[in-house]
């Protein structure tokens, strides 16, 4: 009973110094206020809807010294929609995704194989059939090298991709150098250690890793990549939610967004273009994009790798037919506006397929895997440009009322609007029942 007391003696004082109730007016006139409670103006308060007429005795409709009549300072409004209001940033998940994935390729370069010349033959020397002469030299440099010294080359590989993955999970919030490393790591492999992905080589396709792994891992570094007036803290903090820092981060994150999406409709392509030669449309050539991978492969995957290079050996025209258009149409959809979620399901669907009937699973069952192939790669760039809702600086102001479009309607509506009505001279007064209109005397 206490506290319901206070309440209704606070109320009551709120009634007397002008305040009908805290609600938000539809619009700003009659010397009503806008954004924050309604407040009476004027030496003379109109009467409130419950019959109560409150008097403003000073300029801010308070009862302060050196208070002038009709003027009431202005109310900071809270925050409105807090998480538009700064523009989201590269998701933490997807550092934490590249991070692990860095790792988990130094954990799979420490396989007691990889330290032997089984790397050579089973990893390096089949990424050199189909390849020109001249795409082969960075290869061919790497295995003379890697069979000369293989323990300490491999130890090395190893221990640069752990580094390269524990300095993204450890400093990749707010610095930039292990993204530097990321991206560098994965130019240097690309040519030297996949021979440029297979793209140049006949036989090549995106069902099997084509454009290779290394690519895919300086896709995502770029998608994971960290605004820098974001990733600076107090003094972005500092400069306001709509300061120049931030909204150039904003216009920064949208284009690195559009290319990214731009780059992966360009891998699609690439993939409907490899697709496309006259060998795959064929039974032995299509069917032995399944079967290769079956080599290695605990029995259950294998089996099911050869069950399904028969299936498709039977419609081997038609399967990649559909093959080339499916690739064709993500390629398209990612560079049109108006079908690019729906290229994305397909991206990812597409990749998911590759990943277990074209690369088995990356190998990574087999003991001769050194990533998890490109697949998962794809679905991650996927998911980094996946639509999301836009950055508005206006969002989040300082001071004044919300826009018309953006002021929430509610059942309180109709009390501010009479109240309104009630504030206009000659109008008579109207009474509604409600508990945002109310103002209790206190109870004695």
């Amino acid at each position: 009973m206490e506290g319901r007391s206070l309440r209704r003696a606070e109320r009551w004082r709120h009634a007397r110094a002008g305040v009908v109730g805290r609600m938000r007016a539809p619009a700003s006139h009659d010397g009503w206020a806008a954004g924050g409670p309604l407040v009476a103006r004027g030496p003379e308060a109109a009467e409130t809807v419950d019959g109560v007429r409150a008097a403003a005795t000073g300029a801010d409709g308070g009862s302060g010294p050196g208070a002038s009549p009709g003027r009431l300072p202005e109310r900071r409004t809270p925050l409105r929609d807090a998480a538009s209001a700064r523009p989201q940033g590269p998701p933490v998940w997807l550092r934490w995704c590249l991070g692990g994935l860095w790792l988990l390729d130094g954990l799979l370069q420490l396989q007691p194989p990889m330290f032997g010349s089984a790397v050579v033959r089973g990893v390096l020397q089949p990424a050199l059939a189909g390849n020109p002469r001249w795409a082969d030299a960075p290869l061919a440099l790497t295995i003379r090298v890697f069979a000369a010294y293989p323990v300490l080359v491999n130890a090395q590989i190893a221990a640069a991709q752990l580094a390269i993955g524990l300095s993204l999970l450890l400093w990749g919030r707010r610095r930039a150098w292990p993204f530097w490393l990321s991206l560098g790591w994965g130019v240097l492999l690309w040519p030297f250690g996949q021979a440029f992905g297979g793209v140049l080589a006949t036989g090549a396709s995106l069902w099997t890793g084509a454009p290779g792994s290394a690519a895919g891992y300086a896709l995502l570094t770029w998608a994971a990549w960290p605004l820098p007036a974001l990733s600076r803290g107090p003094r972005a903090e500092r400069e306001g939610a709509s300061g120049p820092p931030i909204r150039a981060a904003s216009r920064a994150l949208a284009r690195r967004r559009s290319l990214i999406r731009q780059a992966l409709g360009l891998v699609w392509a690439v993939g409907a273009a490899l697709q496309a030669q006259a060998a795959f449309f064929t039974s032995p050539g299509l069917s032995h994009l399944v079967t290769a991978g079956a080599a290695g492969e605990p029995a259950w995957l294998a089996a099911l790798l050869l069950w399904m290079g028969h299936a498709v050996a039977g419609r081997a025209a038609l399967c990649n037919a559909a093959s080339v258009a499916l690739f064709a149409a993500c390629a398209i959809g990612l560079w049109t506006r108006c079908w690019r979620r729906p290229a994305l399901w397909l991206s990812i669907g597409l990749a998911g397929l590759a990943w277990v009937f074209g690369q088995a699973l990356g190998a990574l069952l087999s003991g001769m895997a050194t990533d998890p192939n490109t697949a998962p790669l794809l679905v991650l760039v996927a998911l980094s440009v996946w639509p999301r809702r836009p950055f508005r600086p206006d969002a989040l102001t300082t001071e004044g009322p919300p826009a018309a479009a953006e002021r929430p309607r509610s059942g309180r509506e109709p009390a501010a609007r009479g109240a309104l009505r009630a504030s206009r001279p000659g109008a008579a007064p109207r009474r509604r029942a409600g508990p945002a209109a109310r103002a209790y005397p206190p109870s004695t």
